[in-house]
């Protein structure tokens, strides 16, 4: 390829208007990694939060209730 060729072939390139649509289907689906991203984040949120303490406080209390 001459150098003419490849510098016409560049322009014309750059001058190339793409226009390309997303499809529905990668929308959707893009919306629904999103939504199980942030249910995922506050099942760990809540599971820290309130189950993990929960326990403790379970295990702390049947642990006094041996001893006695």
């Amino acid at each position: 390829m001459k150098q003419e060729d490849f510098e016409e072939y560049i322009q014309t390139l750059h001058n190339k208007q793409f226009e390309t649509s997303r499809k529905p289907s990668a929308i959707v689906n893009n919306f629904y990694s999103l939504i199980t991203i942030v249910i995922i984040s506050i099942a760990i949120i809540i599971y820290v939060n309130y189950v993990v303490p929960a326990q403790q406080a379970n295990k702390i209390k049947t642990e006094h209730k041996t001893k006695s």
